[in-house]
């Protein structure tokens, strides 16, 4: 993978280094290909899996409720399921979580106390969720839109072994997990989550041409498979192709509006493509939903204004980052960069 630059060299428009655009690109030079907390990090990135009593991928747009604490009841953060059934919490301290699954047609289930150690730095946690008797299929379907068909007829033998290959995972046996979500693909060629589980275990054994080619095989088996799509557009972001990465981010935006760190990405792709206006209107999404993690989009719509003349509107995105992020470690420098916009505005 090429590593980020992050010598600031000169900015795009010969200002100092102080300003805005070069704040904003030391920050986001580069996304991983697929989210993982490095190994021995104190954070910790938990997905859970959310599946139907069949054993098949419950899909998109059921309510996740982290807790933390055993006995406890203090909400931590509230996301919904992708298209395969999945929710990510990102830099977790350590301690003990409950997931609470809630939503249209089906059981309100609590997991068992997740415990996150000093050492974890990814972490699975799978639910079943029942569906009520009286709730009807249709019902059950038309919520989750981005649901693959081929999703829904996966075989038990290969759901089985999903969870096995997740099993290992946790405890970071790469090769084995591997093993076991490569027998639930032979078993189910279509297994789109079984094949994104692949390409996150791919990047984990540092081989991106095979982590590339299982989220090209997840997005073949469900084109709206999420968590697929924004990986592959990671993965050409950090080549610096951006052109490429735009349309897995604006599939993935069509299949799950909701989705938050689609629309973060595509903000910062559109403004590298010059579509300020578009990057604008992305960043204005993002800020209208739950973006604890993505304070940082407020940069490049600020960049953006600023590419497009319009230096007030510029400072106050800045200032909504301040107020979002206020302990960020390069508060200064942001405060700087609006000094001196503000200094050319007199």
């Amino acid at each position: 993978m090429v590593e980020p630059d992050y010598r600031c060299g000169r900015c795009f428009v010969g200002r100092l280094c102080s300003s805005i655009l070069c704040v904003w690109l030391l920050l986001f030079a580069a996304l991983p290909a697929v989210s993982t907390a490095p190994a021995g990090r104190s954070e910790c990135t938990l997905r859970v899996t959310v599946s139907l009593q069949t054993g098949a991928p419950a899909g998109a747009g059921y309510r996740v409720e982290l807790v933390r604490g055993i006995n406890g009841s203090t909400p931590f953060t509230i996301v919904t399921t992708n298209s395969s059934g999945t929710a990510e919490f990102q830099n977790l301290e350590p301690g003990d979580y409950r997931v609470i699954i809630s939503g249209q047609n089906i059981q309100t289930e609590e997991s068992a106390t997740v415990r996150i150690g000093q050492d974890n730095a990814f972490q699975n946690a799978s639910i079943n969720v029942r569906i009520p008797d009286d709730a009807r299929p249709t019902e059950i379907h038309s919520m989750s839109p981005a649901v693959s068909v081929s999703d829904l007829n996966v075989p038990r033998k290969a759901s089985n072994e999903f969870e096995r290959g997740n099993v290992e995972m946790d405890n970071r046996n790469w090769n084995k997990a591997l093993d076991h979500f490569t027998k639930a693909v032979s078993i189910y060629p279509k297994y789109s989550g079984a094949l994104y589980a692949e390409a996150v275990v791919y990047n984990r054994l540092s081989q991106p041409d095979k982590q590339r080619y299982a989220l090209e095989l997840a997005i073949s088996a469900n084109e709206r498979c999420v968590p697929a799509l924004i990986g592959l557009a990671k993965m050409d972001v950090a080549d610096k192709r951006n052109a490429e990465a735009s349309d897995p981010l604006y599939k993935a935006v069509l299949a799950e509006p909701a989705d938050v760190e689609s629309l973060a990405m595509l903000s910062r792709v559109d403004f590298f493509l010059g579509q300020y206006e578009r990057t604008i209107a992305d960043a204005q999404r993002v800020h209208s939903m739950r973006h604890e993690h993505y304070a940082w989009v407020h940069y490049t719509a600020a960049t953006a204004y600023e590419r497009l003349g319009n230096l007030s509107a510029s400072i106050a995105e800045l200032k909504t980052y301040l107020a979002e992020d206020p302990q960020s470690p390069r508060a200064d420098s942001v405060r700087e960069a609006i000094a001196n916009m503000q200094n050319r505005l007199q």
